[in-house]
């Protein structure tokens, strides 16, 4: 990996965003290769949306960051590679020109960057890896608990206790530890709870008890949890997490009944709490913080949940703003659909921090933020300059590259395709991001590769946790930036071949 030579770890919100570009703007070597800033629209709350021109070259290359106004990494990563572009040897300025939003979204983000105002810029790396913990704690707990649910739920299908051997639940859980594919298997993997390898010796250790009764399997779990906690430093961030994972199990075992199913709707929300007490002043729009307020009191959105505030001021989610999203039909029919994992307390689809495709479903409207990267890229499409897209996401580590094939011609798809596979192995080869060959009809990315070809949607962070986990680590963040900027190098080597082939 070669090294940065301008790398800046900082609490980024929407001033040190604008001071950032201003100081592109000073930078005299930028000026050199053509660096030019310019307001392409505004918002509906009257933000600037920024779009910077680097090169003078006849094939265009365009770069997006912040779609979802928690995504702060994504921005982050864009500030920090465009002043590398001054000492990079396989950017043409004369071939290429990049087309650059590391901004699309200034409304979320105001509102996400906002939530972490009063974090001293000394505690921010110490603050972000607790939230990071917190974010992925919320993921295992909930994921565990569905697991053994699946048991749970099994024996209450039974018509009386006695008709299943305790044998069989036992096995059951030792199945699941020992299982590496699982949710249950992976907590032994996870650096969140490093000591849940005791729980699961402990588990293990029931291969060699004879226990004939539920009540027996029952009471030694009970124990394993006990033994746990006398073990734990609770002193310790992580050990208080796995604390809590076990008080919770504990809680379902200790019941009076002899099973509890365990519900984990809207139970675990450590992320959330940790800026529940945070409010909506301090924005730059003042309207934005009245009707960002109003918008949360309106539709019941829990305390803390503006930490993820992907959508724009007026709810729209950009990444699900277009005409084929099946959200639409959820909002028309007036399903109640919750966010996905850690997010199963935020309502989906209706105006709030996920969001919805538009706000009228008897009238779609591509938003303004969407609109103007389109033309962009249906003007230089038109005219024969267009090489590729690439949509910055937050956190994953992960590639989406194949268009969907719904109505899509089979010539189309197929060309579409075999690019796209291309392009993202070349970038695959410099981040060791995960390629995903599956597609969905959900996002914005999506739509855009049924009609475009070379359009990667990269989620950046293996450490997840939007909007500050992948900052819990001052080396992860280094890393993203430095292996997604050799990517982009990658990139300009390989279309500087292909295009001198084509002359």
């Amino acid at each position: 990996m070669e090294k940065l030579e301008n790398f800046t770890y900082q609490k980024l919100n929407y001033q040190t965003y604008q001071q950032r570009l201003r100081e592109l703007e000073q930078n005299e070597k930028l000026q050199k290769i053509g660096f030019q800033r310019q307001v392409i629209a505004t918002t509906i709350y009257h933000y600037p949306i920024d779009y910077i021109k680097i090169g003078k070259g006849e094939k265009d290359l365009f770069l997006v960051g912040g779609t979802h106004g928690s995504e702060t990494i994504g921005i982050d990563f864009l500030l920090n590679f465009i002043p590398e572009l001054t000492n990079m040897e396989e950017f043409d300025p004369n071939l290429f020109t990049l087309h650059i939003i590391p901004l699309q979204n200034p409304e979320g983000f105001d509102i996400s960057s906002n939530t972490l105002k009063n974090i001293p810029e000394p505690e921010f790396q110490n603050q972000a890896y607790e939230y990071y913990l917190r974010y992925r704690t919320d993921s295992i707990i909930v994921s565990a608990i569905k697991q053994l649910n699946l048991i749970f739920d099994e024996i209450h299908k039974m018509e009386t206790i006695n008709q299943v051997p305790a044998n069989l639940a036992k096995c059951i859980l030792i199945h699941f530890v020992q299982d590496k594919k699982s949710n249950w298997g992976k907590l032994s993997d996870k650096r969140v709870m490093p000591n849940i390898k005791i729980w699961n010796e402990k588990i293990r250790e029931l291969y060699y008890h004879d226990i004939p009764t539920y009540q027996e399997l029952k009471f030694y779990l009970l124990e394993a949890c006990n033994d746990v906690i006398a073990k734990l430093n609770l002193n310790d961030i992580h050990d208080q997490f796995l604390n809590l994972f076990l008080s919770i199990i504990k809680e379902h075992l200790a019941s009076k009944k002899l099973w509890t199913p365990i519900q984990n709707e809207e139970q675990l929300k450590l992320y959330q709490q940790m800026f529940s007490n945070l409010d909506f002043q301090g924005l730059s729009s003042l309207q934005l913080s009245r009707d960002t307020l109003n918008m949360y009191q309106g539709w019941n959105h829990p305390k803390g949940s503006q930490i993820g505030h992907d959508a724009t001021g007026t709810g729209i989610n950009l990444n699900a703003n277009h005409l084929w999203n099946p959200g639409i039909d959820a909002i028309r029919e007036q399903q109640t659909i919750y966010g996905p994992f850690v997010k199963n307390n935020i309502k989906n689809y209706i105006p709030g921090p996920l969001g919805v495709p538009t706000l009228d479903v008897t009238h779609f409207e591509q938003a303004i933020e969407n609109k103007v990267l389109e033309d962009m890229i249906e003007t230089s499409y038109n005219r024969g300059t267009y090489l590729a897209t690439l949509l910055y996401h937050g956190t994953g580590g992960q590639i989406f590259y194949r268009p969907y094939e719904t109505l899509m011609e089979e010539n189309t798809y197929q060309e579409i395709y075999q690019y796209n596979e291309e392009l993202a192995t070349i970038y695959q080869q410099a981040t060791d991001y995960q390629l995903l060959s599956s597609s969905s009809s959900t996002g914005y990315g999506d739509y855009l590769r049924r009609i475009y070809p070379g359009v990667l949607l990269i989620e950046l962070s293996k450490m997840g946790g939007n909007p500050i986990g992948p900052y819990g680590d001052k080396n992860n963040t280094y890393h993203v930036f430095a292996d997604n900027t050799n990517a982009l190098k990658s990139l300009f080597s390989y279309f500087a071949k292909t295009q001198s082939k084509k002359r």
